[in-house]
């Protein structure tokens, strides 16, 4: 699927393609496809209405993550 968005995106003229991993395999996988992270917050510093959102999670993840990748 990462592939046809890709296409779609270079066919629709973009240079670029973004994408927020929030579990530690897809910020693996994005990784392994050349995506490089422009910032990442941490969950312990993720809180809504004053009351910390994620903690303990499953997958041992430490964040959320922005990451880029050049297509041309």
């Amino acid at each position: 699927m990462s592939n046809v968005s890709n296409d779609l995106a270079i066919d629709h003229g973009c240079n670029y393609v973004a994408c927020i991993a929030v579990a530690t395999a897809s910020a693996e996988m994005f990784k392994k496809r050349g995506f490089k992270t422009l910032f990442h917050i941490p969950n312990d510093q993720i809180y809504v209405n004053g009351e910390l959102k994620f903690k303990d999670l499953w997958d041992k993840n430490k964040g959320w993550s922005a990451n880029l990748k050049k297509l041309c």
